[in-house]
């Protein structure tokens, strides 16, 4: 028999293997959710989950070796299901991608329990620093410097804490301090922001294009963006800050596609995943 727990500072030891290294990234949006499956006396799989608002999310579903990973997984998803109203959830959502056999088993997680499943094609690319600074959109952007710079764009290192409340996603507010400070961007407008491109330094030669964001479709606010991180990278360059060799590393949803790194970066994408997007709608039961 699975049985669900809470994971709390009194059962956290069994349960530390299942825990994402990077989960103390999101300590500072609050605790999240942690949720343990126990059989026996053994930890045998674990659930993580965000909230934004009354909005949830599904951040990490993971099950031991050597246990039945449907049970476990359906158990786990299930709990969720059943506790909406107790959790102050209105909807659920879940986007997760991996080896065939583990997908397959959260697939059937969550339609047991009346989620919808679409899938999304995604584009992953790489290119050195180098390259992206060589590129037609840097010559254009180095070109158009001047009508592309503006005093409402400034690094994420100027901006106040009190913008974050601003953010409707939780992944662009958990990257906002996450990222790099100097080389992220955002773009404000009347006190408000309408723009942001961020940068994640993973280690010295890996750098992570984490978000680009609008509030509105607007082009000049891409671009201005996109030239003043240029601007940084190019200075931090000179300074020795940062190596031309390092990698970007990013993706494109289906929708964006393959348009804009093929024709401005010249590069084809890497690997092009599907990922599964789970998503449990208003229910009656939820508050």
């Amino acid at each position: 028999m699975i049985e669900i727990t809470f994971i709390t500072k009194k059962n956290l030891e069994m349960y530390k293997p299942f825990i994402p290294v990077d989960v103390s990234e999101w300590l500072f949006l609050g605790q999240p959710i942690m949720l343990g499956a126990v059989s026996g006396n053994a930890a045998c799989g674990f659930l993580m989950l965000f909230m934004i608002g009354d909005r949830a999310e599904v951040r990490s579903l993971t099950v031991a070796d050597g246990f039945d990973r449907d049970a476990v997984m359906e158990a786990l998803v299930g709990f969720v299901a059943d506790h909406l109203g107790e959790f102050g959830i209105r909807s659920v959502s879940a986007a997760y991608e991996g080896e065939e056999d583990v997908v397959v088993s959260m697939d059937r997680a969550y339609l047991a329990h009346d989620f919808s499943i679409r899938l999304e094609r995604c584009y992953r690319f790489r290119i050195t620093i180098k390259d992206v600074l060589a590129s037609d959109m840097a010559v254009r952007l180095v070109k158009n410097r001047a009508n592309l710079s503006s005093t409402n764009i400034k690094p994420l290192c100027e901006i106040p804490k009190r913008y974050l409340n601003m953010i409707p996603n939780a992944m662009q507010v958990a990257f906002f301090e996450k990222c790099d400070q100097n080389l992220s961007h955002v773009f404000l407008e009347d006190g408000q922001i309408a723009g942001l491109l961020l940068v994640r330094r993973k280690n010295e030669q890996l750098f992570s294009l984490e978000d680009l964001y609008t509030v509105r479709i607007n082009p000049m606010v891409v671009m201005a963006l996109v030239g003043a991180v240029m601007q940084a990278v190019v200075k931090a360059v000179k300074e020795r800050k940062l190596d031309a060799s390092a990698e970007l590393v990013f993706q494109m949803t289906e929708d964006r596609g393959t348009e804009m790194p093929e024709k401005l970066l010249h590069i084809l994408p890497d690997s092009e995943p599907w990922y599964h997007i789970a998503e449990l709608l208003p229910a009656s039961n939820a508050v």
